[in-house]
């Protein structure tokens, strides 16, 4: 019986004796259902403590805290015994019983096993200190975003926040409100966690999901596309903290509905790329975005979800054929930035009126009002019209703070007061998201040219309703002249670089996003060369015929 059978398990028998059990229940149960589970004497005395005292507990809750009191066997169809010690041992480490410095050991011990320096002391140069550290740094960095977060609703002026509102957001977060719905167990969430823990075992897959080399058609392949864009979402918010400002049971039903909105037959403009864009926003700011420019955590949860809403409803044709066609989107928005104002419009609609889907629903009218304000400079920003003018924008900074790989790049947020530091920040927010957008170049060549190849189909399409509809075909969209490998240079060249050059001079941690473009661009380079060859020997070989 594996993890996931044993959760069906529990959940079948939650739903059968409505979920509580005493300590005769628990026994039958473990006796028939648990099979190769090993219970010991004195993981069976705790459970049945935990029973006395609280008089009841459901399966589905002992589950969710990672059934530290079961010791689950190795999968046996792994290669090697090393293996099955590593999925042993991180299936304790999840345990929410483990200590910093417990969680430190089995570290300790997973590195060991994965190196092969069994016998070693030491691994590396890192202390003892600096491994704790760094196992639990992630929960400090998001009680750190909450606190940054505090002081700036205390000073910001435009809208002027009451006293009563930031008190009301120092309350929540401390967890002395309590919240407006009460909370459920989530069969959700509960299958994302689940799928979640799957590739955590597997390992190198999972590991991805921190750095550039990140593949989310693996990714799409491990959970299915139904579940893909919620479950990359919902564990990189996780990750990040966010849920300790929107709604975690409203998220579940809004990422569902967001994901349905995305058109499934754009080639590329779709909930793939959506979560595609997440993964590379959380990237940056684990690379030094978050810390330069001083994110928090409203910064952090509104650049999330304007990545997970910025093509929303995408119809698969760009801003110029909405103009050309004069579509009711195109009258509604005066064309300007027709498809961007669309996308953050209509996630807004859905936020406010599909039932469930209030991801805001427990924060200050003021703090969701800002919030807001955020995510529409964010998605607006996306609008590729705007390129060169957030290049130049980047340049500026660059300029007047003297910036060098990354020195004097903190001077880039303005925090003379509250009204300069909420929009520097927001331009800094803009630019990543920008970046993130037209980053498909800076991923690893198997995966960038994979969305080079959807993109072109899907510019080849509009090229297509062009020609039925009489009009003139739109650069890059005709498929009879474009050719793949030219245009790829082409962009790379005149627009990526250029833009990246200047994120990586702010922020030298993403040099890796660079060196991937020049490897994409040289992989098409000897492509084009290699056509151009294969059509001069067709020509040859044509004339002597």
């Amino acid at each position: 019986m594996d993890t996931l059978e044993l959760e069906k398990a529990f959940k079948k028998y939650d739903t059968e004796k409505k979920g509580y059990l005493n300590e005769k229940d628990y026994l039958e149960f473990a006796e028939k259902e648990l099979g190769d589970y090993i219970i010991t004497e004195e993981m069976r005395k705790k459970l049945i403590e935990k029973v006395k005292t609280s008089g009841k507990i459901s399966f589905s809750d002992f589950i969710s805290s990672k059934a530290s009191w079961i010791d689950i066997p190795p999968d046996p169809s792994m290669e090697a015994p090393a293996q099955k010690i590593i999925q042993l041992l991180m299936q304790i480490k999840r345990s929410e019983a483990i200590s910093a410095e417990d969680g430190l050991l089995i570290e300790f011990g997973i590195r060991a096993l994965v190196s092969g320096r069994l016998y070693q002391t030491e691994l590396g140069a890192s202390s003892k200190e600096e491994q704790k550290k760094a196992y639990t740094s992630s929960e400090e960095k998001v009680e750190d975003k909450k606190n940054r977060m505090i002081p700036w609703l205390e000073q910001f002026s435009t809208p002027k926040l009451s006293a009563e509102t930031v008190d009301s957001y120092k309350k929540t977060q401390a967890g002395d409100t309590p919240p407006k719905k009460k909370k459920r167990k989530s069969v959700f969430v509960d299958e994302l966690a689940a799928s979640i823990r799957k590739l955590e075992l597997q390992g190198d897959l999972m590991e991805t999901i921190d750095n550039p080399s990140f593949n989310i058609f693996s990714f799409q392949e491990a959970f299915g596309r139904t579940k893909l864009l919620p479950t990359i979402a919902y564990h990189i918010l996780e990750l990040h903290g966010c849920f300790s400002l929107i709604d975690e049971e409203s998220f579940e039903n809004f990422i569902s509905a967001i994901r349905k909105g995305y058109k499934q037959t754009n080639p590329y403009h779709n909930d793939i790329h959506a979560a595609d864009i997440t993964q590379m926003c959380h990237y940056m700011l684990i690379n030094g975005v978050e810390e330069t420019a001083k994110l928090d955590l409203l910064d952090v949860t509104a650049l999330f979800i304007s990545a997970i809403v910025h093509d929303f409803k995408h119809p698969g044709v760009n801003n110029g054929y909405l103009q050309s066609t004069q579509t009711d989107l195109s009258l509604l928005y005066n064309d300007q930035s027709i498809l961007e104002n669309y996308h953050v419009s209509e996630a807004f609609q859905l936020i406010n009126k599909e039932k469930g889907c209030n991801i805001f629903v427990n924060l200050p009218p003021e703090v969701t009002k800002l919030l807001k304000k955020r995510i529409i400079g964010c998605v607006l920003g996306t609008d590729n019209a705007k390129h060169f003018e957030h290049m130049n924008k980047l340049q500026n900074l660059i300029t007047a703070h003297g910036i060098s790989k990354g020195k004097n790049s903190e001077k880039i947020i303005n925090t003379t007061n509250s009204l300069t530091e909420f929009e520097t920040k927001q331009q800094a927010l803009i630019a990543i998201l920008h970046a993130a957008d037209i980053s498909n170049t800076a991923r690893i060549f198997p995966v960038s040219s994979i969305w080079s190849k959807r993109v072109t189909e899907e510019f080849f399409l509009q090229g297509d309703a062009e020609l039925a509809k009489g009009l003139p075909v739109s650069s890059f969209c005709d498929r009879k002249t474009v050719n793949l490998a030219s245009s790829q240079i082409g962009f790379i060249s005149g627009i990526a670089r250029p833009y990246f050059n200047k994120i990586v001079e702010i922020y030298p941690k993403l040099s890796p996003l660079t060196e991937n473009m020049q490897n994409v661009e040289n992989e098409w380079v000897r492509i084009s060369k290699e056509e151009k060859e294969q059509k001069t020997k067709q020509v040859f070989f044509t004339s002597q015929t």
